[in-house]
């Protein structure tokens, strides 16, 4: 199938006006858009997810999962005007990173992990002595 072709046509009045051709569709080639929805960022043609399919308006894209985290954040802060504003909020915030002073830095790969638990014992390799068992020690039930 081939990409359609826009065409510019000047009408009456000096109004452009865009024209699209489709190409036509042979075989088993199909241009219904059942089950189809449009990306609210790239505006190309979706499957949705199907457990996801009622509320899903982004494609897979970074680009558009990256559109749909900011769409989202904002109508989460236009629903919430005001929130963590203020003097109150400002002096907690101060006050808890004074308490916790290197949150914000780059922790190595041990430290990140963090001790090993002490309440978890560590495995040890054991071997397996395979002398003492023996043809006689299979008992056959019938």
């Amino acid at each position: 199938m081939t990409d359609a072709v826009a065409v510019w046509r000047e009408a009456a009045l000096g109004v452009r006006s865009l024209v699209v051709f489709f190409p036509v569709c042979t075989g088993e080639e199909t241009m219904s858009t059942e089950g189809l929805r449009k990306c609210c960022h790239c505006w190309v043609w979706f499957k949705p997810h199907p457990r996801n399919a009622y509320h899903q308006r982004f494609c897979v894209k970074p680009e558009c999962q990256a559109a749909s985290k900011r769409a989202s954040q904002q109508k989460w802060c236009r629903k919430n005007p005001g929130y963590f504003h203020g003097d109150t909020h400002v002096k907690r915030v101060q006050a808890w990173r004074r308490k916790h002073p290197g949150y914000w830095r780059s922790k190595g790969p041990v430290e990140a992990c963090g001790p090993p638990d002490a309440l978890q014992d560590l495995l040890t390799a054991q071997g397996f002595d395979n002398q003492d068992v023996t043809n006689q020690s299979i008992i056959v039930l019938t």
